[in-house]
């Protein structure tokens, strides 16, 4: 009986945690916004976003998941080392 315990303490420790550990979005506080500060990403999308030479970031080769940015293999920026 206490081992059947013991392993649903477990599961449902790594069911919390699962849960806890999501990508949160960034955002600014009141006070930030009122500083004038400004989020660099937003974790949905690339608005606001340009490349080096001053044109229109697209995004094209890039994804965002779960607010996390990376790398769109079939947008062909894959690196093969």
């Amino acid at each position: 009986m206490n081992m059947k315990k013991n392993t649903s303490l477990l599961i449902l420790g790594l069911f919390c945690f699962i849960i806890s550990a999501k990508a949160q979005l960034p955002s600014l506080s009141k006070k930030e916004i009122k500083q004038g500060w400004m989020l660099l990403f937003n974790g949905k999308t690339f608005d606001g976003w340009q490349k080096a030479n001053g044109t229109r970031f697209t995004g094209e080769g890039w994804k965002i998941e779960n607010g996390v940015m990376g790398v769109n293999p079939q947008g062909g920026m894959a690196v093969i080392l």
